[in-house]
Protein backbone atom coordinates (compact mmCIF):
# COMPACT_ATOMS: atom_id res chain seq x y z
CA UNK A 1 0.00 0.00 0.00
CA UNK A 2 2.18 2.83 -1.74
CA UNK A 3 5.38 1.95 0.26
CA UNK A 4 3.15 1.69 3.91
CA UNK A 5 3.69 -1.26 6.39
CA UNK A 6 1.42 -4.29 5.68
CA UNK A 7 0.59 -4.87 9.63
CA UNK A 8 -1.63 -1.18 9.24
CA UNK A 9 -4.49 -3.72 8.40
CA UNK A 10 -4.41 -5.29 11.33
CA UNK A 11 -5.11 -2.11 13.59
CA UNK A 12 -8.23 -1.43 12.93
CA UNK A 13 -9.18 -4.75 14.69
CA UNK A 14 -6.57 -4.75 17.12
CA UNK A 15 -8.74 -1.53 18.81
CA UNK A 16 -11.24 -2.16 21.40
CA UNK A 17 -14.44 -1.40 19.43
CA UNK A 18 -15.28 -2.44 15.91
CA UNK A 19 -14.13 -0.55 12.93
CA UNK A 20 -16.67 0.90 10.51
CA UNK A 21 -13.88 2.35 8.00
CA UNK A 22 -9.95 3.47 8.69
CA UNK A 23 -7.81 5.17 6.07
CA UNK A 24 -4.81 6.95 5.82
CA UNK A 25 -4.09 10.41 6.36
CA UNK A 26 -1.79 13.32 6.70
CA UNK A 27 1.91 13.40 4.74
CA UNK A 28 0.92 9.69 3.61
CA UNK A 29 -2.23 11.11 1.53
CA UNK A 30 -0.84 14.68 0.40
CA UNK A 31 2.17 12.47 -0.91
CA UNK A 32 4.85 13.82 0.36
CA UNK A 33 5.94 10.77 3.20
CA UNK A 34 9.71 11.90 4.48
CA UNK A 35 11.67 8.40 6.08
CA UNK A 36 10.80 9.50 9.44
CA UNK A 37 7.32 10.17 8.55
CA UNK A 38 4.57 8.69 11.13
CA UNK A 39 1.57 7.04 9.92
CA UNK A 40 -1.88 8.76 10.49
CA UNK A 41 -4.99 6.44 10.63
CA UNK A 42 -8.31 7.61 10.81
CA UNK A 43 -11.64 6.65 10.66
CA UNK A 44 -14.89 5.68 12.41
CA UNK A 45 -16.01 2.53 14.45
CA UNK A 46 -18.84 1.43 16.17
CA UNK A 47 -20.18 1.77 20.05
CA UNK A 48 -22.13 -1.44 21.25
CA UNK A 49 -25.60 -1.10 21.96
CA UNK A 50 -24.95 -0.41 25.83
CA UNK A 51 -22.70 2.16 25.59
CA UNK A 52 -25.24 4.27 23.14
CA UNK A 53 -28.53 4.00 24.64
CA UNK A 54 -27.35 3.02 28.47
CA UNK A 55 -26.69 5.55 30.87
CA UNK A 56 -22.88 5.98 30.10
CA UNK A 57 -22.05 6.61 26.96
CA UNK A 58 -18.96 5.61 25.02
CA UNK A 59 -15.89 7.80 24.07
CA UNK A 60 -16.44 9.70 21.43
CA UNK A 61 -13.08 10.43 19.99
CA UNK A 62 -10.50 7.71 21.00
CA UNK A 63 -6.79 8.79 20.27
CA UNK A 64 -3.33 6.53 20.38
CA UNK A 65 0.33 7.23 19.42
CA UNK A 66 2.31 4.67 19.63
CA UNK A 67 5.61 2.84 17.57
CA UNK A 68 5.66 0.09 15.94
CA UNK A 69 8.71 -1.40 14.06
CA UNK A 70 10.55 1.54 14.24
CA UNK A 71 7.15 3.59 12.85
CA UNK A 72 4.93 5.87 14.63
CA UNK A 73 1.18 5.14 13.91
CA UNK A 74 -0.93 7.90 15.15
CA UNK A 75 -4.53 6.49 15.32
CA UNK A 76 -7.78 8.73 16.01
CA UNK A 77 -10.86 7.13 15.63
CA UNK A 78 -14.93 8.64 16.07
CA UNK A 79 -17.58 6.94 17.08
CA UNK A 80 -20.02 6.44 14.40
CA UNK A 81 -22.61 9.28 15.84
CA UNK A 82 -20.09 11.69 16.24
CA UNK A 83 -18.61 10.92 12.75
CA UNK A 84 -21.79 11.59 11.27
CA UNK A 85 -22.19 15.12 13.17
CA UNK A 86 -19.26 15.80 11.61
CA UNK A 87 -19.70 15.14 8.35
CA UNK A 88 -23.33 17.30 8.45
CA UNK A 89 -21.58 19.86 9.66
CA UNK A 90 -19.30 20.19 6.36
CA UNK A 91 -16.03 19.36 8.68
CA UNK A 92 -13.53 18.71 5.63
CA UNK A 93 -11.33 16.69 8.39
CA UNK A 94 -14.11 13.83 7.69
CA UNK A 95 -14.63 14.25 4.15
CA UNK A 96 -10.58 13.27 3.65
CA UNK A 97 -11.21 10.33 5.43
CA UNK A 98 -14.06 9.00 3.64
CA UNK A 99 -12.46 10.09 0.03
CA UNK A 100 -9.01 8.79 0.79
CA UNK A 101 -7.80 6.63 -1.49
CA UNK A 102 -5.49 4.63 1.21
CA UNK A 103 -7.96 2.16 2.46
CA UNK A 104 -7.19 -0.08 5.46
CA UNK A 105 -10.42 -1.27 6.68
CA UNK A 106 -13.02 -0.89 3.83
CA UNK A 107 -16.09 0.59 5.14
CA UNK A 108 -18.51 -1.90 6.83
CA UNK A 109 -15.83 -4.73 6.86
CA UNK A 110 -15.67 -4.43 11.19
CA UNK A 111 -19.65 -4.47 11.03
CA UNK A 112 -20.05 -7.81 8.94
CA UNK A 113 -21.77 -10.84 12.04
CA UNK A 114 -22.77 -7.79 13.93
CA UNK A 115 -25.92 -6.66 12.57
CA UNK A 116 -29.36 -8.18 13.31
CA UNK A 117 -30.25 -11.52 11.43
CA UNK A 118 -33.26 -12.02 9.75
CA UNK A 119 -36.28 -13.60 11.38
CA UNK A 120 -36.39 -17.01 10.93
CA UNK A 121 -38.18 -17.31 7.29
CA UNK A 122 -38.34 -14.16 6.02
CA UNK A 123 -36.77 -13.91 2.54
CA UNK A 124 -34.62 -11.01 1.80
CA UNK A 125 -36.99 -9.13 -0.44
CA UNK A 126 -39.97 -9.83 1.80
CA UNK A 127 -38.15 -8.09 4.39
CA UNK A 128 -37.14 -5.18 2.29
CA UNK A 129 -40.71 -5.12 1.11
CA UNK A 130 -41.81 -4.42 4.73
CA UNK A 131 -39.10 -2.21 5.94
CA UNK A 132 -40.20 0.42 3.07
CA UNK A 133 -43.41 -0.08 3.79
CA UNK A 134 -43.19 1.05 7.30
CA UNK A 135 -40.94 3.71 6.12
CA UNK A 136 -43.65 5.38 4.20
Amino acid sequence: MNGLPGWLAEIPGEQPYPPVFATVSGAHLYGFPSADSDVDLRGARLLPVAEVAGLRHGPETLERTWTRDGVEVDLVTHDLAKFARLLLNRNGYVLEQLLSPLVVAPPGRGLRGRCGKRPHGASGSAERTSLTANVR
